[in-house]
């Protein structure tokens, strides 16, 4: 304001139009030289972004998240649950299994088969299998991944 007086107006124009250069002692905007602690840069993210930045390097995330990304998240989960429930039962960290999923919803049935193959490597279990009922002779339990209800089971 008080500094650059009537150019401040155009400072201000030139900087939103991208009309500057930063150098070594600020930046050059609008052909008038501001001093590196006369101004501060602030990047914004476009809607469904986040960025940041420090000294000379800017980072942009896109939050959106893919069907896919959705479906491995739910993946996660199973694992995460399968894992809980082999500790609870006291199977030992070494015991190969086998699994059962039982659920009515078909994204998560969807999530299962199509990381079939790392919810397995994940928790050692030699067969993962969508089933109508657990076997009586599996420990099992009732889990919820995204508000979708479902039981899984595990023996060895």
């Amino acid at each position: 304001g008080p500094k650059f007086g009537k150019d401040f107006k155009n400072i201000l124009m030139a900087s939103k139009s991208g009309d500057y250069v930063l150098n070594d002692q600020g930046a050059l905007v609008g052909g008038v030289q501001i001093a590196g602690n006369e101004f501060e840069i602030i990047f914004r993210a476009q809607e469904g972004f986040d960025c940041a930045s420090e000294k000379n390097i800017i980072v942009s995330l896109d939050l959106h998240q893919s069907e896919e990304l959705i479906l491995e998240g739910h993946a996660r989960e199973v694992i995460r649950h399968i894992q809980t429930l082999r500790k609870d039962a006291n199977y030992n960290l070494s015991d190969r299994i086998q699994g059962f999923i039982k659920s009515p919803k078909t994204e998560l049935i969807q999530a299962v088969e199509m990381f079939k193959d790392m919810v397995a490597a994940e928790t050692l279990c030699t067969e993962l299998s969508i089933v109508e009922s657990i076997p009586s002779a599996a420990d099992s339990s009732q889990v919820t991944v995204d508000e979708i209800s479902f039981e899984i089971g595990i023996q060895k």
